[in-house]
């Protein structure tokens, strides 16, 4: 069983990274920060499985040193769910009846896709610090040159990005 990535005690709760709502509140009250995953966890299999399947540049695949989760503030966390929603609404159409109901069917639904079209994606940007470089190093810099804090401070505003973008390290 996978453990909860906050307090690493309790199992996690369905397809959450965290055990319940106690952890998750605790861990985004202290957001924008990082928890490790660690490397026999679900969560790193799924994400290391699904980067280096999804991989389609004519370039040697990156090999996958760590993966961390972005803890958002609870204000980042409830903007995003209901962008999801309102996406996930919009395209959405009725597709019969049932006791004179109509009930719709998303084409996230339809297609099999997660609500609100929730994908992962691969993003590469300079660092001007050492975050992710080891699992103990999760804490973001103050840098503006620094294009993942940037990113990870701003509720992935791409453009704090500055133009320092790749798959290098």
């Amino acid at each position: 069983m996978a453990l909860c990535l906050w307090c690493h005690q309790k199992g996690q709760y369905k397809e959450s990274a965290y055990c319940g709502k106690n952890c998750m509140n605790t861990a985004e009250a202290q957001a924008p920060n990082l928890l490790a995953v660690p490397k026999d966890h679900n969560i790193y299999r799924s994400v290391v499985d699904q980067f280096e399947e999804s991989w389609r540049h004519n370039t040697q695949k990156p090999k996958v040193h760590e993966v961390f989760k972005v803890v958002l503030s609870t204000t980042s966390r409830q903007a995003y769910e209901q962008y999801r929603y309102v996406i996930h609404s919009t395209n959405s159409k009725y597709v019969g009846k049932v006791k004179r109901e109509h009930y719709r069917a998303s084409v996230e639904t339809q297609r099999g896709l997660p609500m609100g079209n929730q994908c992962r994606r691969w993003h590469g940007s300079q660092r001007d610090c050492d975050i992710g470089e080891q699992s103990t190093n999760t804490s973001l810099c103050n840098s503006n040159k620094c294009g993942i804090c940037g990113i990870i401070r701003t509720s992935y505003k791409v453009s704090k990005a500055q133009r320092n973008i790749s798959f290098g390290r």
